[in-house]
């Protein structure tokens, strides 16, 4: 497995990315919701958002991409705003690899804290990141922050 960013002259993995989101949203919030919430042009313009103006980390085997993360900047607040590990990816160490490369590329950004906002019912990612030291820190009827400060 490779890590690297992604680049806005990618187009066909910045759709493959944008669905991957797409999919997220299907596991997490079900198929119907899943479905109605963004087209997949609004989620290709959010990974084209986050190329621009954070970073999209891919994870790669072999010319197959196993998963991303998304990762911008708010002040001093690096946010992991979409993680996703393609299903037979996962417990194989691909998240974490995406993650710890993440909080080294928004440490150097100069953020004190690390932060992820998700669903409630997204427990595999909640699980996730507090095995990485994140906690719940703001919590509504659907989602939640969770965050961890960053040590100088």
């Amino acid at each position: 497995m490779h890590l690297r960013h992604l680049t806005p002259g990618e187009p066909e993995i910045i759709l493959q990315v944008a669905s991957r989101m797409r999919s997220t949203l299907v596991e997490v919030l079900g198929e119907e919701r899943g479905q109605s919430l963004y087209s997949l042009d609004w989620l290709r313009d959010r990974v084209l958002f986050h190329i621009e103006s954070g970073r999209v980390l891919l994870a790669e085997d072999e010319g197959e991409l196993l998963g991303h993360c998304m990762l911008r900047v708010e002040g001093e607040l690096g946010l992991y705003a979409t993680s996703y590990v393609r299903p037979e990816s996962r417990r194989s160490g691909v998240a974490q690899a995406l993650i710890s490369a993440g909080e080294v590329w928004l440490r150097a950004q100069g953020v004190r804290h690390l932060a992820t906002d998700t669903a409630k019912d997204n427990g595999k990612l909640i699980q996730l990141f507090e095995a990485r030291g994140f906690v719940v820190v703001h919590s509504t009827e659907q989602m939640l922050r969770l965050q961890k400060p960053l040590s100088l």
